[in-house]
């Protein structure tokens, strides 16, 4: 019996997990994504640069500066 409701525990826990992570997003709905740079570094600049080519190259290509 105990083995059940900690079957029924883990099952239960993965099905909130699973479900609380997929969000849906209506085709009309608008995301913002901000990036902070206080100070400018070549390092840095290249993790802007890398966030923005993988938002173009998901479809993302709405930019604002």
């Amino acid at each position: 019996m105990k083995q059940l409701f900690k079957v029924i525990k883990v099952l239960s826990t993965i099905f909130v997990c699973v479900t609380t992570m997929v969000v849906p997003v209506k085709a009309e709905e608008t995301i913002d994504i901000a990036i902070v740079q206080y100070v400018s570094h070549p390092s840095l600049d290249q993790i802007v640069q890398g966030v923005k080519d993988e938002l173009a190259a998901n479809g993302i290509s709405k930019v604002k500066t």
